[in-house]
């Protein structure tokens, strides 16, 4: 999926992703990922449980 960037929105909203898989994700630096993890309670989730 990393080789087809224009889905990685649609991988960001996933609520069900792996710490690694989000913080890889929101190290991509693309807006469009950005406001898909904005918008996704697991992110949200997962930034609680590493503090960010």
């Amino acid at each position: 999926m990393a080789k087809h960037r224009q889905l990685l929105p649609f991988l960001a909203m996933n609520p069900a992703l792996y710490d690694d898989l989000y913080a890889w994700l929101e190290a991509q630096g693309d807006q469009d990922i950005d406001a898909a993890l904005r918008n996704n309670d697991g992110y949200h989730e997962y930034l609680n449980a590493v503090r960010k």
